[in-house]
């Protein structure tokens, strides 16, 4: 006895698993194989449409179940992803370079976000941090170099990664953040 009822119910899902965890792994496979990964995506969501579509046309009722499936994991991957369910962001920077820019998002629950893109690769970093006086410590290592030391300084709407031998804010090209928003309040200590 076969778990589907009919050859469209079948292929539908198998597609609709395959287009799924193409969706769920974009990250991983992005990393991996760069923009052919997009494409896979995309054609096993042309493919799963498009088989879909025709059980549809032949009155196969069954493989409505599978798109909606599809369509409710999607959406909860969505709102999970999402500002949502997430603490509220009290600073915001970015740091652009040549061929990159790396975001730093601090949120009211001590946790912090780096995310750094480049044209070939996309990677995120996430932990805890503390603040005291006008200093932001990471708790949890915020880069996977030591380009991002544990401590970096707010300086007025910059974040400064480093400091020369005279303690003046080294503000060279690519060596500090913009900050975009800032409702920190610098002088207490968290």
């Amino acid at each position: 006895m076969t778990v589907f009822k009919s050859k469209f119910q079948k292929w539908t899902a198998i597609f609709g698993l395959l287009f799924l965890l193409s969706y769920l792994f974009q990250d991983f496979l992005w990393e991996k194989f760069w923009v052919w990964s997009f494409l896979l995506m995309i054609l096993l969501g042309i493919v799963f449409i498009v088989i879909f579509v025709v059980g549809l046309f032949k009155k196969d009722k069954k493989v409505r179940p599978i798109l909606l499936v599809v369509v409710v994991v999607i959406c909860a991957a969505e709102i999970l992803k999402s500002e949502t369910f997430k603490s509220p962001k009290v600073l915001q920077a970015i740091l652009h370079d040549d061929r990159s820019a790396i975001n730093l998002t601090l949120r009211k629950n001590s946790t912090f976000e780096v995310s750094v893109a480049t044209i070939f690769s996309s990677r995120d970093f996430s932990g805890k941090y503390k603040v005291i006086n006008d200093k932001i410590i990471f708790l949890d290592k915020p880069y996977d170099n030591d380009f991002i030391p544990d401590t970096i300084t707010i300086h007025n709407d910059k974040i400064i990664l480093r400091f020369d031998k005279n303690d003046k804010p080294i503000t060279d090209f690519a060596t500090y953040f913009d900050i975009i928003q800032n409702q920190l309040t610098t002088g207490d200590t968290k």
